[in-house]
């Protein structure tokens, strides 16, 4: 149930306002209650103007002295306190609302991450509890300071939208704390490539579903992130705590992409550091090269054999459709990964034989 502090520090009312009305009525000073209790004159009038804690040692005195149970005043402590904490913590949050400027509201909105895409208190307080932050310098230090005390070095400080990108990649790792995985197995991992690319070759309906339980057999989490407005991403890959997540796009829409971005994830998966969040097709990222060309080509030639794919491109002057799907039935894989090649490869021009690629679409 929702916590609903008064809106004005005057509506407050300390412990010691009870304190005040019960010794009152008795007839009793603040000096005669200092002597009963054995504390200061000044630690009294602190506790009961509010400034000092009501304490349990307190509690049990005040029971003694003025008749009233220790847990009344124990309550009445807490309410008190964390009133006035929720009251802090609101004028606080009203200093940062234009730190929420740089989010897609309206698209966190729409996605059922926040109740409302309007900027306010609540609003801030919705987007920190998605992101796990308490404030927002510390979802500033995360995700823009390139801190090595995370799970994995990230900074997005450079990048065109950082904010929208981090929420891409937050959605992903709640969609990673939705599954039951089992360890990670590195050697089965890198076995089931090849089980990986006949389900590219054989492009199933259910293609995402085979992947995803492929994936969660070696305890790695493959998940499915749509695209969000102002990003290019198409994947990434990252260990969180002791779980491997391989995050990818429907941003090209197309199986060629969408295999050539899961191949290079798990590249990075099987090869590279644990510590490093690789992020693709993102501006401004700072990225290992070497680690990318590896990642890249890993990627090519899994799905088209080098060798093979060499000799018959130099064979041709012109691709057309029946030359690809006699190429992509010897090397058994599906006819659009085929297309995507020669397109990447400036062999045929962006708009030849795209009837060959299946369309990509996440739910």
């Amino acid at each position: 149930m929702a916590f609903s502090p008064p809106l004005d520090r005057s509506l407050l009312s300390p412990p010691g306002d009870t304190i005040r009305e019960t010794i009152e009525s008795l007839g009793m000073t603040q000096a005669e209650l200092s002597a009963r209790m054995g504390r200061p004159k000044e630690k009294i009038n602190e506790l009961i103007n509010g400034k000092a804690p009501l304490t349990m040692d307190t509690a049990i005195m005040l029971e003694r002295v003025l008749g009233i149970p220790v847990h009344f005043w124990i309550r009445r402590e807490s309410i008190y306190r964390e009133t006035l904490a929720r009251i802090e913590e609101k004028e606080a949050l009203e200093l940062d609302l234009r730190w929420l400027d740089q989010f897609p509201l309206k698209t966190m909105h729409k996605l059922g991450v926040i109740s409302s895409s309007k900027s306010n208190v609540e609003t801030l307080r919705e987007v920190l509890r998605f992101f796990r932050f308490a404030a927002p310098k510390d979802w500033n230090a995360y995700y823009l300071g390139n801190s090595t005390d995370v799970a994995f070095r990230i900074s997005l400080k450079n990048t065109p939208s950082p904010a929208t990108i981090a929420v891409w990649l937050r959605l992903g790792e709640r969609q990673l704390a939705s599954k039951s995985l089992t360890g990670y197995n590195a050697r089965r991992f890198k076995e089931s490539m090849l089980q990986f690319r006949e389900i590219a070759h054989k492009q199933p309906d259910s293609f995402l579903q085979a992947a995803e339980t492929l994936a969660a057999s070696c305890g790695v989490a493959l998940v499915f992130t749509p695209g969000l407005p102002n990003t290019k991403i198409s994947g990434a890959a990252r260990w969180i705590h002791q779980t491997p997540l391989i995050q990818l796009s429907d941003l090209y829409k197309t199986n060629d992409q969408f295999w050539f971005s899961f191949f290079h994830e798990a590249c990075h998966i099987l090869k590279h550091s644990k510590k490093a969040l690789f992020l693709e097709n993102t501006e401004g990222v700072s990225q290992d090269l070497d680690k990318e060309r590896e990642a890249n080509e890993y990627a090519a030639n899994l799905l088209i054999p080098k060798d093979a794919y060499h000799a018959w491109k130099n064979s041709y002057s012109h691709f057309d459709e029946q030359i690809i799907r006699h190429f992509a039935r010897d090397v058994a894989i599906h006819p659009g990964i085929v297309v995507g090649r020669l397109q990447h490869d400036g062999l045929l021009k962006p708009a030849f034989h795209n009837q060959l690629k299946v369309r990509v679409r996440f739910e």
